[in-house]
């Protein structure tokens, strides 16, 4: 035994360390790179009319869901039944998960949404925002 046995206790040790130091290091950077889950919501305002409620939905809800979805994200609920209890009430409502800002930020910008946009603004004013969220 080399100085009464202790230098494979200190090497132990020390790897013990090391490793629990460089667990420590990995698990803080990948939780620095979790981004936000995020919510978007989208609320149809203004001149929907329920005469036109049927090309609104042929023309402009098909492009919008499959530029959602082929951008990462997932409608949690899209209706014209919105009960309002205080401000002014959208004719129609929808919800979008995203896994981050990021990938909304794109299918926001992408050429496949301004299309729909454009066709959706025919039929109605649009009014969305997002909501940046921690999985809870």
């Amino acid at each position: 035994m080399i100085n009464g046995g202790h230098l494979p206790k200190i090497a132990i040790t020390l790897s013990l360390l090391g490793g629990i130091a460089l667990g420590a290091a990995v698990t803080g950077a990948l939780h620095a790179q979790v981004k936000p889950t995020v919510y978007s919501v989208d609320e149809a305002f203004g001149d929907v009319d329920l005469s036109n409620i049927s090309e609104y939905m042929r023309d402009y809800v098909p492009i919008a869901q499959a530029s959602i979805k082929a951008h990462g994200g997932k409608v949690l609920a899209e209706t014209s039944k919105v009960t309002t209890f205080s401000g002014s009430s959208p004719k129609r409502a929808a919800i979008v998960l995203w896994p981050n800002i990021d990938q909304f930020v794109g299918w926001y910008n992408s050429p496949e949404y301004t299309h729909a946009r454009e066709i959706g603004s025919k039929y109605t004013k649009f009014q969305l925002f997002v909501v940046e969220a921690q999985p809870q």
